[in-house]
């Protein structure tokens, strides 16, 4: 019996670790070490349904970057990076809404690192943001 709790444990944690960045579990973001590949410099992400399509995105470090937020609602989103969820703020950007709209972000460079980056008017929009060296 012993060896069933063990096993759905650890099924469980299996499951939360693979689970997507789109619903806060109330834990944080960095907890669960995602990786994803840093791109060229030009990041595409897309807001719907009150979700991102993505939720771990990469560059890589001291390198200026972009990213290409298209609204598919007609709520306001954003996009801004942080240090750690409930950190520091890195980078904001402008708040928008008419759905099908897209902006570009030119944000600054980053040193290596994990991040945490989210819509300021729904948090639980959030993500990882690895910086890689």
């Amino acid at each position: 019996m012993k060896k069933f709790a063990t096993l759905v444990v650890a099924g469980t944690m299996v499951f939360a670790a693979c689970s997507s960045g789109g619903e806060d579990s109330g834990g944080d973001v960095n907890d669960v070490v995602k990786t994803c590949a840093p791109t060229d410099g030009a990041l595409a992400l897309i807001a719907k349904d009150i979700k991102f399509d993505k939720d771990c995105l990469a560059v890589k470090a001291e390198t200026a970057f972009t990213i290409e937020l298209q609204n598919g609602d007609s709520d306001q989103h954003n996009v801004s990076i942080f240090t750690s969820k409930g950190g520091s703020s890195l980078f904001k950007g402008t708040e928008f809404a008419d759905g099908g709209k897209t902006v570009t972000y030119e944000v600054g460079a980053l040193d290596a690192g994990s991040y945490y980056f989210h819509c300021d008017i729904h948090p639980e929009m959030n993500g990882t943001f690895v910086v890689a060296a």
